[in-house]
């Protein structure tokens, strides 16, 4: 049985220079910004970020955005695709599972910073695939059927813990960063893979990378200038570190072999490797090609098996109906033993919780069908190593928070609406408490005048916030109703608002003589412009009827001209007086009194 060897390193505390200490006068003041206040975010949700054909949710805006709930992808081959430039995702704590393809895309030419969250590929073929340029940070990646994590670009990982995948991490772009991983449990291998030029792998543990294949690498460096250092490599089932390429360099750095090592193997001499120390009790060697720089010592394996440490990763809170999810990732033993894992629930609020799982991550379900009863949940793990020892128990609480209903606001777009106009309801102030969101908005007219045909007690529920299917038909007053459902499934209480229509006055019709001292087969100008109505009502047309006539004129009498511009031209044919009458009528259909006007027509 192999055993490692703990190495540490000691950092010099530096004594740093002291400004003054007398506070300045007065009473002090706030400092700090909420999040929201120095960088405003965006949930993650079907209205900000709407699925396209091939993803559950598309950023394709730069921005601020953040994980109100789990996202599950069944049936689309992404989780969450970032298609755009200066995008920042926080998953907050949630998990995205369920794609086919990749729980996480990163597009050819986009750039994105992803941190603090689960990214579930079982089923999928990558944690993340990214083609675009990817910061990940304090990420677990679990499950894939090929990389856990793939970038064609500049990656950056810190943080990050990589498991139970069947090939670790690709980075190809080069220009790229491991640092503070853990990457376990790889059951193809390699674990890591580094192309291009200028990569790091640094302070990170890799373990447990497929024993039962002799020629598995826990870490393949292809390309030139990469350095691996201040890393615990293995136990791997072949190589622990594979070099090609040229510049490398590889130090200190334990590296854990079986069966047959070797621990470094490298097939330029352009490659230094200094301070290194490696166990390989069954093979025949710890470093093939490549230039000693000094420091490199095999280990001898101790007889001795330590017992393995559990290390429970929790979050303090969970929101209403939303699931818990938990870890063990950072579980260790100091051999790189595989563990296994044991977890229990030894205080809950009421019967029926239970642990999904038990792998080295599980969670317990919660959905707005089958919430979880609000209250303090403790969660135990234990992990028992190949040897058989189990550790003592980590222990970490959980709350659940109580539901809170969200709040309905129902307001109106259309001031003073008249019959027969649209009047425009909007729930857009409606609100729900984080990480719930609104899901419907359901608007339902609760009364109506006498004589109104509106139909009456019939909820129209809609997805978005903006309703524009009112049309009252009558005078009076209307009363609506709007109640909000989060996702959740929790229902606001009602909130009302009361849309009166009010009567239309008779319009006033005024009649006057555009064209001054008209003239035999000369046009005159005559003009409805000073006619008005009685708000919210408008004039819809105008009719001109000639009444009178001179003696030998052949022009129509009493035959109306109804039309819906307010100017009329007509051309007398004698000298003489003509009466013009003018009616105006609204939109209600309303008629106004008659406008006469006599108009003199000289030679």
């Amino acid at each position: 049985m192999m055993r490692g060897l703990l190495l540490f390193s000691l950092v010099p505390c530096l004594a740093l220079g002291q400004g003054a200490l007398t506070p300045p006068p007065g009473a002090p003041s706030p400092s700090m910004k909420t999040l929201d206040q120095v960088e405003p975010r965006i949930p993650v949700n079907a209205t900000n970020t709407a699925a396209d054909a091939s993803s559950a949710f598309v950023i394709s805006q730069p921005g601020s955005y953040y994980l109100p709930g789990n996202v599950t992808a069944t049936g689309k081959a992404n989780g969450i695709s970032i298609q755009a430039t200066g995008v920042t995702l926080d998953l907050s704590g949630y998990k995205v599972s369920g794609a086919s393809s990749a729980a996480l895309s990163v597009a050819s030419g986009a750039q994105a910073t992803v941190r603090n969250g689960w990214l579930d590929a079982s089923g999928s073929s990558s944690g993340i695939r990214a083609l675009g340029t990817l910061v990940a940070e304090d990420l677990q990646i679990n499950g894939s059927s090929g990389n856990a994590v793939y970038a064609e670009s500049p990656a950056s990982l810190r943080r990050c813990q990589v498991f139970q995948a069947a090939l670790g991490v690709n980075l190809a772009g080069g220009s790229s960063l491991i640092a503070d991983c853990v990457i376990r449990d790889i059951t193809q291998g390699p674990a890591v893979v580094f192309r291009g030029t200028g990569s790091d792998l640094r302070d990170s543990t890799i373990s447990n990378i497929d024993l039962t294949a002799p020629y598995t690498q826990g870490v393949d460096l292809g390309g030139s200038a990469h350095r691996v250092v201040g890393n615990r490599i293995g136990p791997v089932g072949g190589r622990g570190i594979l070099i090609t390429g040229t510049s490398h360099e590889i130090r200190d750095n334990h590296i854990v072999v079986v069966p047959s090592g070797p621990a470094l193997d490298a097939d330029s001499q352009r490659v230094l490797f200094r301070n290194n120390t490696y166990e390989n009790p069954g093979g025949s060697g710890g470093i093939i090609g490549g230039t000693d720089g000094g420091g490199n010592a095999p280990l001898l394996s101790s007889t001795t098996n330590t017992t393995p440490t559990a290390v429970l990763t929790a979050p303090n809170t969970v929101g209403y109906a939303q699931p818990v999810n938990l870890s063990g990732i950072q579980s260790s033993d100091a051999e790189g033993d595989r563990l296994t894992y044991n977890w229990s629930i030894t205080e809950r609020p009421a019967a029926g919780a239970s642990i999904s799982g038990s792998g080295i991550s599980v969670s317990i379900p919660s959905t707005p069908a089958a919430p979880l009863a609000p209250g303090q949940y403790r969660i135990r793990l234990t992990v028992t190593d190949s040897q058989g020892l189990t550790s003592a128990p980590a222990d970490s609480v959980v709350q659940v928070l109580p539901q809170e209903l969200p709040t309905a606001v129902l307001d109106r777009t259309t001031t003073a609406p008249g019959p027969n106009e649209v009047c425009v309801l909007t729930g857009a102030r409606s609100s729900a408490t984080a990480p719930a969101s609104i899901a419907s908005y359901s608007f339902t007219l609760t009364s109506r005048p006498n004589g109104s045909s509106r139909p009456l007690n019939t909820p129209v529920q809609q997805s978005t916030p903006i309703f524009n299917g009112f049309t009252p038909d009558v005078v009076g007053t209307y009363r609506w109703q709007l109640v909000v459902r989060d996702s959740n499934g929790g229902d606001s209480l009602a909130s009302l608002l009361d849309i009166v229509v009010p009567a239309n006055g008779i319009p006033t019709a005024v009649l006057d003589q555009s064209t001054t001292s008209p003239r035999v087969n000369q046009a005159c100008m005559l003009s409805a412009a000073r006619s008005s109505d009685t708000a919210p009502g408008s004039l819809a047309s105008y009719t001109f009827t000639l009444l009178t006539r001179p003696a030998g004129s052949t022009r129509p009498l009493n035959t109306p001209v109804q039309q819906t511009g307010n100017t009329y031209s007509f051309t007398p044919d004698v000298a003489g007086s003509y009466q013009w009458r003018l009616v105006v009528r609204d939109n209600v259909g309303n008629d106004s009194a008659a406008a006469i006007l006599n108009v003199l027509v000289t030679n």
